[in-house]
């Protein structure tokens, strides 16, 4: 049995549709289609890159949702008549995570990344186990040590780019 839905304004028919809620609540979409060839898998796997505008045209329910898991099989050399089992699984986009821009949430790490060691200062300096002044030493320390290195792994630049 065939489901008919739309990804992105693209209509498809899927097999095996599922929906996966908990209560009331939608919790992921899992489907399965084939494409014919190379050049068709190449355009699916762009069309559900980033969020995905989805809607079970049957049902007319419609969110905005991001992959949580994608498989493919074939067999032998993948050419232009293969064919392409692919199979996606979509968790909804909640608002509060839709409004969070890649910049919203390294600021968010960024305080909670600060709050926790601040936490952690103030505690080992209640038990006596550290001063404020030992803490200051030690990150300028670690800071000049490896400073460089956690700028290269967070903006993946190679040594030359610093």
């Amino acid at each position: 049995m065939f489901t008919r839905i739309s990804v992105n304004d693209v209509e498809m028919r899927v097999q095996e549709y599922i929906e996966v809620k908990n209560e009331d609540n939608l919790e992921e979409i899992s489907f399965g289609f084939t494409v014919i060839g190379n050049r068709d898998y190449q355009l699916f796997i762009n069309l559900f890159k980033g969020e995905v505008n989805f809607i079970n045209l049957q049902t007319d329910e419609q969110l905005l949702a991001q992959v949580k898991s994608s498989s493919s099989r074939y067999e032998g050399k993948l050419t232009d008549t293969v064919p392409i089992e692919m199979r996606y699984t979509l968790t909804p986009i909640d608002s509060k995570e839709e409004a969070a821009t890649p910049l919203t949430k390294v600021a968010q790490h960024t305080i909670y990344g600060w709050a926790r060691t601040r936490s952690l200062v103030e505690l080992l300096e209640s038990k006596g186990i550290i001063t404020k002044e030992e803490f200051t030493m030690k990150f300028e320390e670690v800071l000049e040590r490896d400073g460089k290195e956690m700028i290269q792994k967070l903006l993946d630049l190679s040594e030359q780019d610093l």
